[in-house]
């Protein structure tokens, strides 16, 4: 009770003295301290630091994921030219930013970008009717599955005419060895949650641009063509599934999967020859198999709960600076730390994460992960070669 009534009269003297003396000339906010003690058992790494005096996690992960990038070996660079400066995936800042870090010249306002579906279909002229995009729409999805003609989808076609250019920059892409986006974040709080991936967002409709070209391919007889946009789609799948973030390993599986249902298509509707089809059956067993996640587990998903920490922390930290002036307020910072305790959450995170990546690198994780590329690569070969157990 004594000490209930001391924070009372602490409280009602600095109100008092607030009321007394308004215009009081306020006092420079404290700089925020640093809630985590930065060592490899906490942090895990030691540098680099932001203004702050926290870790810099963006920064860390960004020079991970750029190791041996060169502006002539990154699929990114010619897929940034495909998609064109476009405010759709980025604002003009973040642009800014990514031509530096990519080392390439601005893009020119206009040129041959790549166009998305929805905004090919606001330019037609006359415009279409509410039942005429849905009939489109379902032509859309239904021409990835078969082949098709110009004939069949006239509007399709045209889509695809007018992105030929920047697709063959996309094709062209794919047969680079790195993908690097840079990684930044937002300049308030510098969360690595919150880092721009414009690479997911375009490869899915890269992708689907390749898919849906290959069955038009193909329906035209042109068979070695449409093969060709596969793979380049393989490829693509296999490059996005490369970067540094467990994001990067789902869309990667997801842009896979969107083309091996190409493939069986192909399979089913075209009469393929024997030598043709033992062709693309070896180039698919060559495919690299996707990207495991025991490094993704590692290294990005660790700095990301880590630098969850230290938001936490950190915002915590700065209520306690902002709030009100009154007796109650100087005990907060205190009470804060004083009821977690920082770098215990660290260590134990860590120590978790460390098992996590030590399983995902076990013998068995390997293995299920090669048998789930063999029944995938087992499309091509005759069936009974599948002897593969599958893991799921």
């Amino acid at each position: 009770m004594r000490a209930i009534a001391i924070i009372l009269l602490l409280v009602t003297s600095a109100t008092a003295d607030d009321a007394i003396n308004p215009k009081q000339p306020k006092k420079k906010p404290r700089r925020p301290t640093v809630q985590i003690t930065i060592s490899k058992e906490t942090t895990r790494i030691t540098k680099p630091l932001r203004a702050d005096g926290y870790v810099d996690y963006i920064a860390a992960l960004d020079q991970h994921a750029s190791k041996g990038v060169t502006p002539k070996n990154n699929a990114a660079v010619l897929f940034f030219r495909a998609m064109g400066p476009t405010d759709k995936y980025m604002s003009k800042d973040v642009r800014t930013t990514y031509y530096k870090l990519l080392a390439i010249k601005p893009l020119a306002a206009e040129g041959d970008y790549f166009i998305d579906i929805e905004d090919y279909l606001e330019t037609q002229k006359p415009a279409i009717t509410e039942k005429e995009e849905e009939k489109f729409w379902d032509e859309f999805f239904r021409a990835a599955k078969h082949p098709w003609t110009k004939m069949d989808y006239p509007l399709l076609a045209g889509w695809l005419a007018a992105n030929e250019k920047p697709l063959r920059l996309v094709v062209e892409g794919t047969r680079r060895p790195h993908c690097y986006w840079p990684l930044v974040g937002n300049k308030e709080d510098g969360e690595l949650l919150a880092v721009l991936k414009p690479g997911i967002q375009v490869g899915r409709r890269f992708t689907k641009a390749l898919c849906v070209r290959a069955m038009l391919h193909a329906g035209s007889g042109r068979i070695d063509a449409a093969w060709a946009d596969l793979m380049a789609s393989h490829r693509l799948a296999r490059l996005t599934n490369g970067g540094p973030m467990l994001m990067d390993a789902i869309s990667g599986t997801v842009l896979e999967n969107m083309t091996c249902q190409a493939d069986v298509a192909m399979a089913h509707h075209v009469d393929l020859s024997a030598k043709r089809a033992k062709r693309f059956a070896a180039e698919l067993v060559k495919l690299p198999l996707l990207d495991g996640l025991a490094d993704k587990f590692d290294v990005a998903a660790r700095y990301l709960f880590l630098d969850s920490i230290r938001t936490v922390a950190q915002s915590l930290d700065e209520i306690s600076a902002k709030s009100a002036k009154s007796g109650a307020a100087l005990l907060r910072p205190r009470a804060t730390n004083a009821l977690v305790d920082w770098d215990d959450v660290s260590r134990k995170g860590n120590a978790w994460y460390d098992r996590i990546a030590a399983a995902a690198r076990h013998r068995s994780a390997r293995t299920a992960t090669r048998h789930f590329g063999l029944y995938r690569t087992s499309l091509g070969r005759p069936w009974k070669r599948r002897t593969t157990r599958r893991p799921f």
